[in-house]
């Protein structure tokens, strides 16, 4: 019984189950923002017609989750990003590339006026508005650790936020730093009080404790439920304060694809509210409906699969609960 209730066995491998007591209590916080608006028209007219060449063309599964579904996801990440998938991607239309050249500087731009946009943030609401806003407003006494799975995002949110809250408060870790630059950020972020911003790209999504962090904001959203537990898990670890809420801040882009994603790790997997301690068996399977509901479907596949996959998870969680008390 042991054994069963304490592990969850998955592909040979023998994966630590938390138990309810081991786990602090999640909180998501919402950060959404228009992209239909003035100050965002380039980046809403790149969607619209990156949505519209999708929606047009047929693909097969490895293409689309090869060369089309990192595209996707770069685009809601920055405009750096998305021009570094963009040179992966040849058949990509003249005029969106075109138009992520002036995306790009407008970003450029954007960093430089920084401190008069944030005077006031609502009039030119963007990815990087709203984080830095966010920041400033909302958690200017926390350590908050920041997350990205683009280099390119991670590069131009360098620049932003070492322009707003200056070096002497921003550690950084990604690939190509060296182990000493990576040690001695993380040790900074997490025992210096005066760096109390930790900007990170996936290489410190596993294995890395973050625990001191107050909160996590997602720049943008994985594509995959496993990735994404990861995150939260640097935070949500068995010594953390139990009075401390794991704290997780998601930017999205209203009416857009992004939007449907959120609501289904929201919504269907709930997993910024609890642990999914039981559900890795499930989770690439979870992965693979949303590629699929999304390739068959861009603009609506992902809302359409919601309310079957909240009643499938369900079904799931109650065999788990059962299944913790068989004996072996």
């Amino acid at each position: 019984a042991y054994i069963c209730e304490a592990y969850q066995l998955e592909r040979c491998i023998i994966r630590n189950r938390k138990k309810a007591e081991d786990t602090n209590n999640r909180v998501l916080k919402q950060i959404p923002y228009e992209m239909d608006t003035e100050f965002n028209n380039t980046e809403f007219r790149i969607y619209s017609l990156l949505s519209d060449w999708i929606s047009g063309k047929r693909f097969d599964k490895k293409g689309f989750d090869n060369s089309i579904l990192p595209l996707i996801s770069a685009f809601f990440s920055s405009s750096s990003a998305f021009s570094d998938e963009l040179k992966k991607n040849p058949s990509v239309p003249a005029e969106i590339r075109e138009l992520t050249a002036k995306w790009i500087s407008e970003d450029i731009s954007a960093i430089k006026n920084i401190r008069h946009i944030l005077d006031d943030p609502m009039d030119s609401m963007s990815r990087m508005v709203a984080v830095s806003d966010y920041l400033e407003q909302e958690a200017y006494d926390k350590k908050v650790l920041i997350f990205t799975h683009f280099i390119g995002t991670h590069r131009l949110f360098r620049q932003l936020l070492t322009k707003v809250f200056g070096e002497d408060h921003c550690a950084f870790f990604c690939e190509g730093m060296s182990p000493d630059e990576l040690e001695l950020n993380t040790y900074r972020f997490q025992n210096e009080p005066g760096y109390r911003i930790m900007l990170s790209d996936e290489t410190g999504g596993e294995g890395r404790n973050f625990q001191k962090a107050d909160e996590l904001i997602c720049i943008d959203l994985p594509w995959s439920a496993n990735t994404l537990e990861q995150r939260i898990g640097r935070l949500d670890r068995i010594g953390r304060d139990k009075t401390k809420d794991v704290v997780s801040v998601i930017v999205y882009a209203q009416d857009s694809v992004e939007k449907d994603l959120a609501d289904i790790w929201n919504k269907g997997l709930s997993i910024f509210n609890k642990s999914q301690s039981g559900l890795e068996i499930i989770m690439n399977d979870i992965d693979e409906q949303i590629r699929t509901a999304v390739m068959n479907d861009f603009k609506y596949g992902l809302s359409s699969i919601v309310d079957s996959m909240i009643s499938e998870i369900q079904k799931i969680e109650k065999q788990i609960k059962e299944e913790r008390h068989f004996d072996i």
